[in-house]
């Protein structure tokens, strides 16, 4: 089971490598391998497997993921859709806090870096919900050896409505895991993230990490370095 949302707890980090691959939440739709229109689920999963590499002519390089959308949700709780404005609105204040916070760390005492550290961390939250910005993605390491297996139960799943708004997994490497991400809209909504949780926990899988969209504008920031609680729905031991 994850963590309250209101504790904040930074979850457990995935490896390097697998961090540090292309954020698959900026990737465009062009250049990631989805269904054809009118395609069926199982045809789909036996023409794209995430254990396989794919060449791209247009990208002139690999595929590096794979998409399945789920369908179309929302809740009481769901934002409203955001334009491009608000959403650079929102992650300029959210940089603008931490570009302050980054400034200040220098100067507290030791002892009162924690505390502050969740203030900040608390502000920035209470910024994306001001603004409705709640997208972010579940995120998930998985092993090469399975994730074909892995990957057909949560494509099953999200177009059921099961899981999220949408399912991303990442193509063939050279590291033996996989990074497999499910979308939502939402993270404050806690009833609806939980129920993904649970599910994925029947399927057998359990989440490494939430990550919220709002984090995108801090790419040139070392989070863990200033201390901040940048990921949330931390699974329990």
């Amino acid at each position: 089971m994850a963590a309250k949302l209101d504790e904040l707890q930074l979850a457990e980090a995935l490896p390097y490598e697998l961090r540090h691959r292309r954020d698959p939440q900026r990737a465009k739709p062009d250049a990631m391998l989805q269904a054809f229109p009118g395609e069926s689920v199982g045809n789909f999963l036996q023409r794209v497997r995430p254990s396989s590499e794919y060449t791209s002519p247009s990208l002139q390089s690999s595929w590096r993921w794979i998409w399945i959308p789920g369908p179309s949700q929302s809740t009481p709780t769901s934002p409203e859709p955001l334009n491009d404005a608000t959403k650079l609105q929102c992650m300029m204040e959210v940089r603008a806090v931490v570009d302050g916070w980054s400034d200040r760390l220098p100067t507290l005492l030791a002892s009162d870096v924690a505390t502050e550290a969740r203030k900040v961390s608390a502000n920035m939250f209470a910024l994306a919900k001001h603004y409705n910005y709640g997208s972010g993605k579940l995120l998930l390491s998985v092993d090469a050896s399975v994730v074909d297996n892995v990957w057909a139960a949560v494509v099953h799943a999200t177009v059921d409505g099961k899981l999220g708004g949408g399912a991303k997994v990442s193509t063939k490497t050279s590291i033996n895991q996989h990074v497999l991400c499910i979308v939502v809209a939402c993270f404050w909504d806690e009833a609806k993230v939980l129920a993904i949780l649970q599910h994925l926990s029947s399927l057998g899988l359990h989440v490494t990490a939430f990550k919220p969209d709002i984090f995108s504008s801090l790419r040139s920031h070392d989070l863990k370095a200033l201390h901040l609680h940048s990921l949330l729905y931390n699974p329990a031991p």
